[in-house]
């Protein structure tokens, strides 16, 4: 039963998306067949396969984005609702629900149907009618979902944000082939609209299109909704530029901008077919035309049917199934046991999915580092560092951190500090890589995976620090953490953070260094020999038995607020993103609970019940709320829109909107252009499409931008530093690379480029004829970085 609602639940939001459009149509009136065509038109949507992750078509909820699509879907039906509640002022109640169920199942379509109900404020009479009616859907809205929404957002602090800013290298990508017909459509639609309003003099009459049949014109369309649904698409091009600076992924709102397209096609269908008035015709016009679109559509099938298939005849239908399950066997425990670490790579795939391995908690009962959703944690930015430590690939998702090259020698002391003791590995590389190192021990083999073991006498997940933790006075502990990370001469004094300027007395004799810098990090030791550490890790909770009263003890688990402790005075925050304690007692417990958030948003949520219950219909023929009876009793206007003593005449409000429109035209219109002109992704963005074009100076000059303007952990400014010296090589300009090459190696000395880049210095010094050089450096890298490609490049060169 629950494989089944799983995968019904998944599909829910495909399946729905048609109707949805169909209803949102029909809510916006959009005349016969036009919302029957609006349905059929989401097909080509929702099979174009020119994207696997922007979110809303097939293959976007295929690699894991289901609840953007039932979000997606369920938003054009919230859409249409607030059309037809604004215009008709009803509807508080329903619209606010669903603006909780697109809010609850997915925030970006919330934040873009957010954005497109500002049309109703700057369009048609009754301006502050409709500001209070949605001020009351979105606060009734945001009540009902505050139990989920409040915590988010005041624990932000500690999760990691996914700063990504799309590169679109041809329009094709934004209006792929498969859309081509319904995109042309729309246009054509929308002239043909406003022509034949103009010409019926409609566009001077037409009432906040609610107008749908006039004596003297016959059928007229609605400019306002059409209008309404331009503005959708304008919208989504805006949250587009804007997403970076939001925190949120800018490309989810490229599907919203085509899925308005779609909507904008079927409306002007259903007007010029309206126009005729013979309802056989409608129909045969119908027919056809959702024909053709099934006919367009199959052409455009691709690899769905097959990766349907793939994603859900489940995990035990592979081929690798028997491996798979021997190697969730053999780890079988619990989350007492230490960790598990596994190689990021591609050929997991065979087991059903590359993230596979993240199902080990499910399968075998044990811990994992890397997890789902890898936003959630503070701790993510060390995770995805660790695994490129031990991977041939590498994932390294979060742009302001870089990562490292296989090297299982640093990654044992990354790896005992996660509490990890089991690997699996699988690429050749990684293998080889490990059996040069004694710390491991290997365990078996399953199929192409070997499993091995981090040799260690004793494996917690509390212990006590060595060395006194410092206290680190920093603005930016996370990227102070990254950096601590990757020093191996830090490797054993934590920093606390987020204790300045908030010491007591106490907490200063407990703390008996700080810094404000890593270079003057002081190393005192502690001595731990009768230390005596036992821990129980339960669910939320984490049980300690020990005599290190009044002592540092490290917690290996992720910080949050949350966080409680019984027998010690509070829980601080210290590197990574871990949890200390110095225990007032021998037995101590830590639990997660709900905090002030939780408990505020949970009362809002009540609030938001209770006004749900108070405008229930009650029972008779009336059909009266409780609220309407109380607001009857009080003298209170029950829709609680206040009253305006001013009343400007129709001319002053006129020039009022356009004075307002305008200036919103040009802040909005001056903050797009400053967000895109100002993000370090799109001057990374920019650099590489001018160095593809063989514009190197002007290439080098983007990316010195982003060096100057990120983090001195931004992988992306590793990313930046590399393709400068690679110019010059391209260039063969040799000195001026092998300069930036060195200037790499300098500035990010743990990062993945460094093979590349010294495997380049010795290109260059070939190519300038100096061999001893290009010989020494050829060397070094199959010295240091035996298990690289690089490795086997500079081989090769050897050899010639």
């Amino acid at each position: 039963t629950l494989k089944i609602a799983f995968k019904w639940i998944t599909l829910s939001g495909t399946f729905l998306l048609p109707v949805s459009a169909y209803v949102m149509l029909r809510m916006l009136r959009c005349p016969f067949p036009g919302p029957a065509v609006g349905a059929a038109f989401t097909l080509p949507f929702l099979f174009n396969g020119g994207n696997s992750m922007w979110g809303g078509n097939i293959q976007s909820t295929l690699a894991g984005e289901f609840t953007y699509s039932l979000s997606l879907s369920l938003s054009l039906i919230l859409l249409g609702s607030l059309y037809r509640g604004c215009t008709e002022n009803r509807h508080v109640v329903r619209n606010a629900i669903f603006v909780f169920l697109v809010g609850f199942s997915h925030g970006y379509t919330l934040l873009f149907v957010e954005a497109m109900s500002l049309f109703f404020l700057i369009t048609g009479r009754g301006f502050m009618q409709r500001l209070v009616y949605l001020f009351k859907v979105y606060a009734l809205g945001f009540l009902l979902l505050a139990f989920w929404l409040v915590p988010l957002l005041s624990h932000m602090n500690y999760t990691t944000p996914y700063h990504l800013a799309w590169v679109i290298y041809s329009l094709k990508e934004v209006f792929p082939e498969v859309l081509l017909p319904v995109i042309i459509l729309a246009g054509c639609s929308t002239l043909g609209i406003l022509a034949w309003s103009i010409r019926t003099g409609f566009a001077k009459r037409e009432d906040e299109g609610r107008a749908a049949d006039t004596p003297a014109s016959g059928f007229v369309p609605s400019v306002h909704v059409l209008g309404f649904l331009w503005f959708g698409v304008l919208v989504s091009g805006i949250l587009f530029v804007m997403a970076p600076k939001l925190g949120v992924v800018d490309i989810r709102y490229v599907p919203c901008g085509q899925l308005m397209a779609c909507l904008i096609a079927a409306y002007g269908v259903g007007w010029l077919v309206g126009i005729l008035k013979w309802r056989g015709l409608m129909w045969a016009c119908l027919v056809f035309i959702v024909g053709a679109t099934l006919m367009w559509t199959d052409r455009w099938e691709g690899p769905i049917r097959d990766w349907t298939k793939w994603n859900y005849e489940g995990f035990e239908a592979k081929a690798a199934w028997t491996a798979y399950k021997e190697i969730n066997g053999s780890l079988r425990g619990s989350f007492q046991d230490p960790r598990v670490v596994y190689e990021h790579s591609s050929l997991h795939n065979s087991f059903g999915s590359v993230r596979a391995f993240e199902s080990l908690p499910l399968f075998s009962g044990r811990a994992t580092l890397e997890g789902l959703y890898m936003q959630a944690s503070p701790s993510a930015p060390f995770v995805f560092y660790v695994q490129s430590e031990v991977s041939k690939e590498q994932s390294c998702p979060f742009r302001q951190y870089h990562c490292t090259t296989i090297d299982f020698g640093r990654a044992k002391r990354h790896l005992e500090l996660f509490n990890v003791r089991d690997l699996i590995l699988v690429s050749p590389e990684a293998k080889a890589a490990i059996r040069g190192e004694p710390s491991y021990s290997f365990r078996k083999t399953v199929g192409d995976y070997e499993m091995w073991r981090l040799t260690r006498d004793e494996y917690d997940y509390v212990v006590p620090l060595r060395y006194e933790p410092v206290v680190y006075f920093t603005q930016d502990w996370k990227t102070d953490s990254y950096r601590w990370f990757m020093r191996d001469d830090l490797s054993g004094v934590h920093l606390v953070f987020n204790l300045y300027p908030h010491r007591s007395g106490k907490e200063r004799l407990l703390f008996k260094a700080a810094a404000n810098s890593l270079e003057n990090v002081e190393m005192i030791p502690i001595d731990v020999g009768s230390c005596r550490v036992r821990e129980t890790i339960l669910n939320d909770e984490i049980l300690i038995e020990t005599n290190w009263i009044g002592k540092p003890l490290l917690v290996k688990v992720s910080y949050h607020p949350n966080w409680r402790v019984e027998g010690a005075e509070r829980i601080y925050l210290v590197s990574p993103a871990f949890m200390l304690i110095y225990p007032d007692r021998e037995h101590v417990r830590l639990y997660y609970a709900a905090g002030l958030p939780e408990r505020g948003g949970a009362v809002l949520t009540g609030i938001g019940l209770l006004i749900l219950l108070l405008n229930i219909p009650l029972p008779g023929k009336a059909r009266k709320t409780a609220w309407s009876l109380v607001a009857a009793r009080f003298g209170v206007t029950e829709s609680l829109e206040p009253s305006l003593r001013w009343d400007p005449s129709p001319v002053m409000r006129r020039r009022i909107l356009i004075s307002i429109l305008a200036v919103a035209a040009l802040v909005t219109g001056w903050t797009c252009y400053r967000v895109y002109a100002d993000d370090p992704q799109r001057w990374f963005n920019a650099g590489i499409k001018l160095k593809d074009t063989q514009r190197y100076g002007e290439a080098r000059e983007n990316f010195r931008r982003v060096i100057a303007h990120t983090g001195p952990v931004s992988g992306l400014a590793a990313e930046s530093a590399y393709y400068i010296a690679t110019s010059h090589y391209l260039e063969k300009d040799d000195p001026a690379a092998i300069q930036a090459f060195q200037e790499l190696i300098r500035m990010f000395p743990r990062s993945s480029w460094v093979p590349e880049a010294q495997y380049h210095i010795g290109l260059s010094y070939l190519r300038m004829g100096q061999l001893p050089e290009a010989f020494a450096q050829m060397r070094s890298v199959i010295a240091r970085y035996p298990h690289t490609r690089w490795a086997g490049y500079a081989t090769d060169r050897l050899k010639k």
